[in-house]
């Protein structure tokens, strides 16, 4: 049951929330303005977006919903919010709701909405389901930065770089203007990893991995982390790996490791 229903929805619709496990936002370009503005399909309740309450009731939703899920509004103009589905069930997950309490103090405040979009793509794909309209919304709408966030928090980077940053802050063992420094260079440059995505281009990719390994040679890092889902970005991780260019810079052979469909390479320079 969705809870935080209650109060939106007029009572002469007579809706059961009992029932109702999922909520879908539909614009169906529709002329029609008498049509009904909400209907039950199994356990999920459709608004019609394209009927007067039927907006009225959708952006009563949006208002209503946490900040890490209002980027949800660019989609009521374009077509189905399917991933209400999603964020229904990662916000009421304690999970959720204990680690944004752990990373919220340190973030810079620009950042907590992303932080907050970050955790519930990492939950919600956790659990199996499609983050991608979330995580393309999420980067429409704050750029580049959420993507950077998005990934470092999905790989477990918040964990293992940022947490031992921040407590080092809280000890005084580095002073709060030089964690804000390495804080955002790791959320805009990443420069112990690197992420293939969907729609990746090969020459892009080895102009990336080239130029981090250049920077983490000349700052005395060698090593760098590239991350990959499914089975054509592992494929190009890999291709790359093999180019002449590319292995003259190793000192040691890559080591891969792969759990489900997330992969990760590890190479030494």
């Amino acid at each position: 049951m969705l809870d935080w229903l209650k109060g939106i929805l007029p009572e002469h619709l007579h809706v059961n929330l009992s029932l109702i496990n999922y909520t879908r936002i539909e614009k169906n370009n529709s002329d029609n303005e008498n049509s009904n503005p909400i209907s039950i399909d199994g356990n999920t309740l459709r608004i019609n977006a394209s009927t007067d309450e039927g907006r009225r009731i959708a952006d009563a939703i949006v208002k209503k919903l946490p900040r890490n899920v209002k980027h949800n509004d660019l989609v009521l103009e374009q077509g189905s919010l399917e991933e209400f589905e999603t964020v229904s069930k990662v916000l009421d997950d304690t999970a959720y709701k204990k680690e944004l309490e752990i990373f919220k103090p340190m973030v810079v405040s620009s950042d907590v909405p992303i932080l907050e979009i970050a955790i519930l793509v990492k939950k919600a794909y956790d659990n199996g389901e499609n983050v991608a309209p979330i995580k393309s919304q999420a980067i429409q709408r704050y750029g580049n930065r959420a993507a950077m966030i998005c990934n470092l928090y999905s790989s477990g980077y918040f964990h293992t770089l940022i947490k031992p940053l921040f407590y080092s802050k809280e000890k005084g063992d580095i002073a709060i203007d030089t964690y804000l420094e390495i804080y955002d260079m790791i959320v805009t440059e990443s420069p112990l990893a690197m992420f293939i995505g969907v729609g990746t281009e090969r020459s892009s990719a080895k102009k990336q991995l080239l130029k981090k390994i250049k920077a983490n040679k000349e700052n005395e890092v060698g090593y760098l982390n590239i991350h990959g889902i499914n089975e054509t970005n592992i494929k190009l991780i890999k291709s790359l790996l093999e180019e002449d260019d590319v292995k003259s810079e190793f000192t040691d052979d890559p080591q891969f490791y792969q759990k489900g469909r997330s992969f990760k390479a590890v190479i030494f320079f």
